[in-house]
């Protein structure tokens, strides 16, 4: 092997290895960013006083925000391979998380003015299931990346080349 060769082998895995290491840090930062904007979302609920307020937060927030932020954390989680085989249960999360924005600003709004329980019905089931589908094709955008180009150049595996 020349050393030109060499030099290139040396560069190739610097550059997967920083990659690597890059990834390392998107896997638990794509959650911990998708938390930080749901929580955002809901202060911003609690925030907002005015009477107008609620029908622009319902568009911006339920159906703008949050499902942006599921799909974007959802393709990252299915990209990177995320938990594995065990990603697929991430959009029960994120269905779970979409559902209980909902309760905790409207329903819990509502018990706080009026003194009304809210239970679950099937509106909250259908946030579920929306954030459920929302996320669950997102995993599968990210899969498909993940099998073309992550799995293709054997960015989550370190590989070491004898020389």
């Amino acid at each position: 092997m020349s050393v030109y060769e060499r030099r290139r082998t040396m560069t190739n895995e610097k550059a997967i290895t920083t990659t690597q290491k890059v990834i390392r840090i998107i896997k638990p930062l794509s959650l911990i960013v998708y938390l930080i904007i749901w929580a955002l979302c809901l202060g911003a609920f609690y925030v907002i006083k005015d009477d107008s307020g609620g029908f622009g937060y319902t568009i911006l927030v339920i159906y703008i925000v949050i499902p942006v932020s599921t799909f974007v954390a959802s393709v990252l989680f299915g990209a990177f391979d995320f938990g594995g085989k065990l990603k697929w249960i991430w959009p029960v999360f994120f269905g779970f998380m979409y559902m209980l924005l909902e309760y905790v600003t409207y329903r819990l709004g509502n018990t706080i003015a009026f003194g009304n329980i809210n239970p679950l019905d099937k509106d909250d089931l259908m946030m579920f299931v929306n954030g459920l589908i929302v996320s669950a094709f997102a995993i599968i955008v990210g899969h498909i990346v993940y099998l073309t180009v992550v799995r293709r150049y054997d960015l989550l595996k370190t590989k070491k080349t004898m020389s």
